[in-house]
């Protein structure tokens, strides 16, 4: 049933404040946010009241009572007379004391809490653009946390896994996870309105490992102001990340308003309620290492007062792809002077939902942050795609001539309507207007150099070079022409070991054989390997003479000496090298390129970035997704398994140098010295099928380079009994109850008895349970609710309606295996406010 209210009469509470001064520059809309469940609904009017000459118009609810009309119009007297400094203006007072951090990148995660981060208390009570030229400091900088989940109060929280309460019991309901990495995260913001807003904010020297700051972010806020069009206003609900020099310059920022433009703004509660899962996004800093400044994330309410919103922050400094709305990089060669034709390429992601249509990739080619030129019709491989590019792709082909280079992925997906709507990611945001491409600095991607290197006289030679399990194959594609001669040679080879220590004292014959190369391609089509002087099998020259001149579409594959690396398990020598391929068709022309492997040599992707992320550990969860245990990186560590389940291991993220560098993953796991299991990726699943130890190897790689690896060691044990004799409920964790609104109603352990004041819906989590065997026996849960309503269901965190009011008793009975085990029960009572 629905009960219609009646209108309250504001002649009194508008005499409150109508002569009371406050200099307003501009109106100020007042929005109320409207309630709705099956029980009432509420109803807007307007009406217009004047301050010191200035018109106001209240949007305000029919059904608020004069005593909690007066207090609101109160609170919004009160917070426009306090609050009026802008954060353009404000922001410069408070930089100097943010203390400086000596690492920038420390505690990301928030797995040590609030350690390593400064608390920013604001306001958000003007309505400009900026966006965050509206916020005031309130005070400003505070110790962490902030507690107040009134009306206005600012509100942190450090949440640990688990779903989003609010979303969880809305309709229809959503499952987003509080924590995207690891087992902490940040909360920013209650979820009551009144202008709050808080962050936290780091300081810190940019260095070129933390240059591209990367974090993740989720958000659940009220219906955005924006118009239709995605267009802001400056009064929205917001969440903001920023980078700012410490005089208050903005070098970078990333601005969420949730608006309904955007389809990854998804709706519900008949869209009242807008949400965004988790995004991957990155802060610019690269135009000021060697400097400092402060990074600031920031949680703001509405300037109009009466919308709301929180955010979810995690993973700050670890990279990250965008699997949730697609990603796009580009890959570049080290010297950015060119040779045709050129090979431009990288990998893309589509979104992980698979409701991406109308896929499409161009590389686009900027000078003096002007797109000049747009390049179509990629190869797509699976990820990968590729554009060979030729001269005239270029508008100026003059010697000292520099290009940006962007590549582009769109695609069409559906929206809050289910309507498809338009998404551009690139592989390089614009950093405040400037299109950079993927090295830092204007116009230096790509150049047309006066010394352009080999010649190529050969119309149409292709040639690329790639390698297979320590096998090097060069694919040549000589055109139409017989050729008379191939010749390859080593000219250039590094290597670096990670340690100086790795490196044998005595190199023996090995020393003098660096570089050699050795093939089983003893015939080129027609073409016969030499063996007479210097060309021949193992050595830096290999040449290919006539037999008889041929058309050459061929594979040549061929093995380099490496150098030597003591057999240690901590040792590693990374090597790269580039030969020079010559070829000269039967008119005597000649060809000569120049070709790397790795074709991203470690002066531009290395593995000296920060690393493994190092608070957090390796996380591994069952095929339900709960946890059974975690293991740090160091070698030292282990953890204890079952037999026949499907585990997956969740590494934490690796920073290579510089920080736009995205590493991949191999892992192994290795049985006494046989390898069980291999493959690729992070995260990994993995089944063990045999009790034994096992030694767990995850190897990072920047570019082509591996790196340091995280290892672990797990122990597989025969199945044991799974009984209810482990500690049991987890004793320094209470009960939880929370409205339907998300807020926290009560705290409360076991067997506790509880008055709620209203009836309706709650959330209600209960406190975990240990069995016997935790890592290999997991729990499960069912609980019971019974009253004037009943109830049953599984999990510990389970929403309730109470549709009348009474006692109440609720039982969650934890099973160990098939054994339940002794229940955690609560009394809940709803009473009657009439009696």
């Amino acid at each position: 049933m629905r009960n219609i209210v009646n209108r309250v009469q504001l002649s009194d509470a508008l005499n409150l404040i109508t002569n009371k001064t406050l200099a307003m520059k501009k109106s100020i809309i007042l929005y109320c946010f409207l309630l709705v469940s099956v029980y009432s609904f509420s109803q807007c009017r307007d009406t217009v009241i004047v301050i010191n000459n200035n018109k106001v118009n209240l949007h305000y609810d029919l059904s608020w009572g004069k005593e909690k009309l007066n207090k609101f119009l109160d609170n919004v007297r009160t917070y426009h007379i306090n609050n009026s400094q802008k954060l353009s203006t404000s922001i410069k007072t408070i930089l100097s004391q943010i203390p400086l951090s000596p690492d920038g990148c420390s505690n990301g995660g928030f797995e040590s809490g609030y350690t390593g981060w400064t608390g920013l208390s604001l306001k958000h009570v003007s309505e400009v653009l900026p966006i965050e030229d509206g916020l005031s400091t309130n005070p400003g900088i505070v110790t962490l946390p902030m507690t107040n989940l009134a009306w206005g109060g600012n509100y942190t929280n450090i949440e640990s896994t688990g779903t989003d309460g609010l979303l969880s019991t809305a309709s229809p309901s959503f499952s987003m996870q509080r924590v995207k990495s690891g087992s902490k995260a940040l909360r920013l913001g209650n979820n009551e309105a009144g202008y709050g807003a808080e962050g936290v904010a780091k300081r810190f020297l940019v260095t070129a490992a933390n240059a591209i700051y990367y974090f993740q972010y989720a958000i659940v806020m009220d219906k955005s102001h924006s118009a239709a069009n995605g267009s802001m206003n400056g009064s929205e609900v917001f969440f903001i990340a920023m980078g700012v020099d410490m005089t208050g310059n903005t070098i970078d920022k990333v601005v969420e308003v949730g608006n309904p433009s955007n389809p990854f703004i998804s709706a519900t509660n008949n869209g009242s309620i807008f949400y965004r899962n988790w995004r991957c996004c990155s802060l610019d800093l690269s135009s000021r290492i060697g400097q400092e400044v402060v990074v600031m994330f920031i949680n703001s309410d509405c300037s109009r007062s009466a919308h709301k919103g929180y955010t979810y922050l995690d993973a700050v400094c670890e990279p990250c792809t965008n699997i949730n709305e697609g990603d796009i990089n580009i890959n570049l060669a080290a010297d950015s002077c060119v040779t045709f034709p050129l090979t431009i390429g990288g990998t893309f992601t589509l979104p992980a939902s698979g409701l991406a249509q109308n896929r499409n990739i161009t590389l686009q080619v900027f000078q003096n942050n002007t797109l000049v030129g747009t390049i179509t019709n990629p190869i797509i491989t699976g990820a990968n795609y590729s554009f060979t590019l030729s001269p005239s792709d270029f508008p100026n082909q003059s010697n000292g001539q520099c290009y940006d280079l962007v590549s582009r992925l769109s695609f069409d997906y559906p929206g809050i309507n289910g309507q498809l709507q338009p998404v551009v990611q690139l592989s390089s945001n614009p950093v405040m207007g400037v299109q950079d491409g993927v090295k830092p600095g204007i116009n230096n991607d790509v150049c047309f150099c006066s010394n352009p290197g080999p010649c190529c006289n050969i119309a149409n030679l292709t040639a690329a070079l790639s390698e297979n399990n320590g096998v090097y194959n060069l694919a040549l594609n000589a055109g139409s022409v017989p050729i008379q001669e191939v010749e390859i040679s080593m000219i250039d080879y590094h290597a670096v070991y990670n340690e100086p220590d790795c490196k044998p004292l005595n190199m023996g014959s090995n020393g003098g054989n660096i570089g050699n190369m050795t093939t089983t391609t003893l015939n080129l089509s027609s073409l016969v390997l030499s063996t007479t002087n210097n060309n021949q099998n193992n050595s830096h020259v290999l040449t290919w003479l006539p037999g008889s001149a041929a058309i050459i579409n061929n594979q040549i594959s061929f093995t380099v000496q490496k150098p030597a690396v003591l057999n240690l398990t901590c040792c590693n020598v990374q090597f790269w090298f580039c030969i020079k391929l010559r070829v000269k068709d039967i008119n005597c022309n000649v060809c000569e390129k120049i070709l790397c492997y790795p074709s991203t040599p470690a002066g531009v992707c290395d593995c000296k970035g920060t690393g493994w992320i190092k608070d957090k550990p390796v996380n591994i969860m069952n095929s339900t997704g709960q946890s059974v245990g975690s293991v740090p990186c160091g070698g030292t560590g282990s953890v204890t398994l079952q037999k026949n389940v499907s585990y997956q291991f969740n590494a934490p993220p690796f920073a290579c140098n510089p920080a736009r560098c995205l590493p991949t993953y191999k892992w192994k796991i290795l049985q006494g010295t046989s390898v069980v299991g291999s493959g690729t990726g992070n995260p990994f699943s993995y089944t063990f099928t045999t009790a034994g130890t096992f030694v767990v190897t995850i190897t990072p790689y920047c570019g082509n380079l591996s790196c340091d690896p995280c290892k672990f060691t797990v122990i597989i044990r025969e199945p044991q009994g799974c009984d209810c004799s482990g500690t049991g409920w987890i004793k320094d964790k209470p009960f939880v109850v929370q409205t339907a609104a998300g807020q926290v109603a009560a705290s409360i352990p076991c067997d506790g008895n509880l008055t709620l004041p209203t009836i309706g819906s709650y959330q209600f989590t209960a406190p975990g349970f240990l069995c016997s065997n935790p890592a290999a026996c997991p729990t499960s849960y069912k609980w019971e609710v019974t009253g004037s309503a009943t109830g049953t269901g599984s999990g510990t965190t389970f929403a309730f309606n109470f549709p009348v009011f009474g006692p109440y008793t609720i039982v969650v009975t934890p099973y160990c295996g098939t054994q339940p085990c002794q229940p955690c029960k609560l009394n809940i009572n709803i009473r009657d406010p009439k009696h």
